[in-house]
């Protein structure tokens, strides 16, 4: 798959790159945030599951439409914008979680 191909939805335009990079990023996300409502520690791996289901319904949205908010105003001004997964972000965000983790 070409994940290069660009395609338009009405004035603005996308690439399948993008679209994987929100994805991944809010799959992350939610499980960052699902340890930081409840840290490492888990009754049970259902526990753990929903929890980060309960994250992932509250964040994904909200950080694929705040994301897209950005793309869709620079583009409006006739800007080029794309959103692009940073790597490092994930071990800043569980290093950041760690040193804050309350024991």
């Amino acid at each position: 798959m070409d994940m290069e191909k660009e395609f338009k939805i009405g004035p603005y335009t996308f690439h399948l790159m993008e679209l994987r990079d929100l994805l991944i990023s809010a799959l992350v996300l939610g499980f960052v945030f699902s340890i930081a409502l409840r840290g490492f520690s888990y009754s049970s791996a259902t526990s753990a599951i929903s929890n980060y289901l309960i994250a992932l319904f509250i964040v994904g949205p909200a950080l694929i439409f705040h994301e897209l908010a950005h793309k869709f105003m620079a583009q409006k001004y006739g800007c080029r914008a794309h959103y692009v997964l940073w790597p490092t972000g994930v071990p800043v965000s569980y290093t950041h979680l760690r040193a804050h983790e309350t024991v």
